[in-house]
């Protein structure tokens, strides 16, 4: 066909995709170990004095932006190795530029903070969540630091005891939402269930502000199976969602949805779940672990890892929903992070997203090694969905001479801003730091447009 013959004709405009550049892989290394690709478009990233660099160490950190621009880290700071830790906390003023040092929440003598949690409310006033170990006895603890004092903590309450000769307690996530109203979600023991006690996913809610609470119990009550690694999310009207990790036959894992059928502010909330996994899209994914959850744009967005190989291959996939998310057929799915990624050891076992909404956009941040590069430690990727997420490339933050894991992410205006654990050699161990980084963001987003010319 000859085009110029016509009076009119379009011409497309073809945009050239980056050429993925190969190396050659060494005969050790799995076939899907390929060279990463760098977002030319990604955040420009600046770097920060350590937020917490005591010699102790310190650990999984958690970031949460205010609505006036307040920035505030919270991570275990560990006063006597790994089997003693307190909640801490760290505040910047002034987006990110510098930080005040880090100051416990709360300090108890042999009692081990775990695992912890932080957002802000509409007022400004910080809520932070942790759970507690001591003599065999789990309690899940909250406190709140007001807008008017902040770094100044609350009486520290207690949402959630568990003390048996098998207790658990794990994976708090707290949100706040509406006026007043704060949500937690975590796993803990199922106590009823003899010898061999299971976790399941509870929930507690305060419509006072932290000042009590109601545990409405548990959210899906599995007899045999295992819940892990919950995160939620809450519309205006009070409904509550939440994405999971449930266990699976034969070593399997899925992830799992549901959200209350009403605002679930009494222990006789009753829940819907989504009518099969959200892995159960892709038939292939048998190990999926870690969601991450948020609400964008009229859409629900989790990202959670495929995990195969035994771990040694790993990649970050994106399910997404706008209406009756409880039903499967209304979700889509797909993989996000590029080249599959790896970890070097159990702390942690798997990949790890986090994922953040602002700037009109949402970003999933994760760890993980790429034995394409010379130094095989984990780095932080990100990618966001304005770039099509890892279609341009992913975006590489932190270099390969130390191990870099467990990011959390937050947004404030034009701004992508990054806690986390830097680990680097030391004796007679690792050390263990929280560092901090802010990216400037501007999203463009790509328009594929037709040229017309007239002759």
């Amino acid at each position: 066909m000859r085009l110029f013959a016509r009076r009119y004709f379009l011409l497309l405009l073809l945009l050239v995709l980056p050429v993925l550049l190969y190396r050659p892989v060494d005969a050790q290394r799995d076939p899907w170990y390929t060279t990463a690709t760098v977002s030319p478009d990604g955040p420009v990233w600046s770097t920060f004095p350590g937020v917490e660099i005591s010699a102790e160490g310190a650990g999984i950190p958690q970031i949460a932006a205010a609505p006036n621009g307040d920035l505030m880290i919270v991570y275990n700071h560990w006063v006597n190795g790994r089997t003693d830790r307190d909640p801490y906390f760290a505040v910047s003023f002034n987006s990110g530029q510098s930080w005040t040092d880090g100051i416990p929440i709360a300090t108890s003598a042999n009692v081990d903070s775990l695992q912890l949690d932080v957002t802000y409310d509409n007022n400004n006033n910080a809520h932070v969540v942790w759970v507690e170990l001591a003599n065999n006895n789990f309690q899940l603890k909250y406190s709140q630091s007001s807008s008017a004092s902040p770094g100044v903590w609350g009486t520290n309450r207690t949402i959630s005891n568990v003390a048996s000769s098998n207790p658990l307690m794990a994976s708090p996530s707290i949100f706040a939402s509406g006026s007043n109203t704060l949500d937690v979600v975590w796993v803990e023991a199922d106590q009823n269930n003899g010898f061999n006690p299971t976790l399941d996913v509870y929930h507690a809610r305060s419509i006072d502000n932290g000042s009590s609470w109601t545990k409405t119990g548990t959210v899906i009550s599995n007899l045999f199976p295992t819940s892990q690694n919950p995160d939620l999310f809450v519309d205006g009207s009070g409904i509550v969602y939440i994405a999971w990790e449930e266990a699976a036959p034969l070593g399997a894992s899925d992830i799992r949805f549901v959200k209350s059928d009403a605002p679930p502010n009494t222990v006789s909330a009753t829940w819907t779940e989504i009518d099969s996994p959200l892995n159960s899209l892709d038939s292939a994914i048998t190990q999926a672990q870690q969601p991450a959850l948020t609400f964008d744009s009229g859409q629900f967005y989790v990202a959670f890892t495929d995990l195969r190989d035994n771990g040694d291959t790993q990649t970050v996939v994106m399910a997404n929903c706008a209406t009756n998310c409880t039903a499967i057929a209304n979700w889509s799915l797909q993989t996000i992070s590029g080249e599959a990624v790896g970890v070097n050891s159990a702390d942690p076992f798997s990949v790890v997203p986090q994922i953040a909404r602002g700037n009109d956009t949402v970003f999933v941040y994760f760890h993980g090694t790429d034995p394409g590069l010379v130094d095989e430690n984990e780095v932080v990727w990100g990618m966001n969905q304005c770039e099509n997420w890892a279609a341009f490339g992913r975006d590489q933050v932190t270099p390969t001479n130390t191990r870099s894991i467990n990011p959390a992410i937050t947004t404030t205006a034009g701004k992508l801003h990054l806690a986390y654990e830097l680990v680097t050699p030391g004796t007679p161990s690792e050390i263990h730091q929280i560092q901090y980084m802010s990216g400037d963001f501007d999203c463009q987003h790509f328009v594929f447009l037709p040229i017309v010319n007239r002759r």
